[in-house]
């Protein structure tokens, strides 16, 4: 038996039950989708605790079956761990973000002018370069992914080190440095970065190419790699992650699952990927799609409109084809890992609507579609989250 699991962030939208309101998912042109909901069993999931915002990794990591209140972990170090970077037992991981400073006399009265995102993997090399170079101990080392992310690892550092701030614009560095009883190292590798980078060569080519310059970096995100069960030890299968984000990436790392990274779902052949790895002994690919989320956060309801119509053409009609065609039984699940208002741009903890299709059933509704409302009607309910890949794998 073969698995797949498409699990699309922010698909669906929270909903009134009473209230026959349009979503993107009810109203996009979805026939694969569609069909494998008139064809499999049909409900809806509870993906998520009911505490705290669904996001990205915390929910994906709950479909694969790990409860992430049970992981002391943090994003930034499964991102440097699927950058390729190497963490010890004890690291502590933050992520360093270059920001341009306005020019008060005093480190604490700086304003953060802005967070600078046109930084190019040869800049941040240069930038970790420097750093490492003026600031790196044994202590302390900065570290680029193969992403061209940059990091600085704390060897042996406090887990738990304080609160930590995002560096918005507009700020007074005062207001955003991080807080807590073991934040002091910290703040002064922040305030010495600014002495390292003032005339620095990359900031000399930044300005020859009208770019701002790179007044220091921002120290944010403690994180941990935490201890986890593989994923073939949980469930006695090969498995395979498919995603865009780094975090994830990560994580699948972590358990023990190949990763795969893709840029575009219409250029990189995830279908393809996914039956290949299939094919070439993977038991279980988790193909994982964020577009929806993306335009849902940016208020862009046509846009995601758009996105569940491209996820259905080129990820789930392909996938289908390609298990089709594989010669062995295999089970697909279809599911909005969270809901996110395509209007109003915030996720919620709703449950979500889910579809899986098994290849050897032939029981089945005659006329449905998949959207929150049929969900709902159809009956079914899967109440946790981490029991999901279980179910799937495990059904009759």
């Amino acid at each position: 038996m073969k698995y797949a699991v498409i699990s699309c962030d922010g698909m669906s939208e929270r909903i009134i039950h009473e209230e026959k309101t349009e979503t993107p998912l009810s109203s996009a042109c979805i026939p694969a989708s569609d069909r494998l909901s008139c064809l499999g069993e049909y409900g809806i999931a509870k993906t998520t605790d009911s505490v705290n915002l669904p996001d990205t990794l915390r929910t994906n990591m709950y479909l694969m079956g790990y409860d992430p209140r049970c992981l002391a972990f943090g994003e930034s170090a499964l991102r440097a761990v699927a950058g390729g970077i190497s963490i010890s037992p004890g690291d502590v991981v933050f992520s360093c973000k270059p920001v341009s400073l306005s020019d008060e006399e005093k480190y604490a009265d700086k304003t953060i002018l802005s967070c600078i995102s046109d930084v190019n993997e040869e800049e941040n090399r240069a930038m970790c370069k420097l750093l490492s170079d003026k600031l790196g101990s044994d202590t302390f080392s900065f570290r680029v992914s193969s992403c061209g992310e940059l990091f600085l690892i704390w060897h042996k550092g406090e887990p738990d080190p304080g609160i930590f701030y995002s560096p918005d614009a507009g700020k007074k560095m005062t207001e955003a440095l991080p807080k807590g009883d073991f934040v002091e190292p910290l703040c002064i590798l922040m305030k010495k970065s600014y002495d390292v980078c003032f005339n620095a060569a990359v900031n000399e080519k930044r300005k020859e190419t009208g770019k701002q310059e790179i007044s220091g970096i921002f120290i944010s995100e403690a994180g941990i790699v935490p201890e986890a069960v593989s994923f073939i030890e949980k469930y006695g299968i090969r498995g395979t992650v498919i995603s865009n984000d780094t975090g994830l990436s990560g994580f699948a790392e972590l358990i023990g699952m190949e990763s795969v990274f893709y840029k575009d779902i219409e250029s990189s052949r995830i279908a393809e990927e996914a039956v290949d790895r299939l094919r070439g002994g993977t038991d279980y690919v988790y193909i994982h799609i964020s577009s929806p989320l993306e335009y849902s956060l940016k208020t862009d309801a046509a846009g995601k409109l758009r996105s569940i119509g491209i996820i259905d053409k080129y990820v789930v009609s392909k996938v289908i084809e390609g298990l089709s065609g594989l010669g062995e039984e295999y089970r697909i699940m279809l599911i909005s890992s969270f809901s996110c208002s395509g209007t109003e741009g915030y996720p919620t903890s709703e449950p979500v609507p889910y579809v899986i299709y098994d290849s050897q059933s032939t029981e089945g509704v005659s006329d449905t579609s998949f959207s929150e409302h049929k969900a709902f009607e159809a009956g079914n309910y899967l109440k946790y989250g981490t029991d999901i890949t279980k179910y799937l794998i495990s059904a009759d």
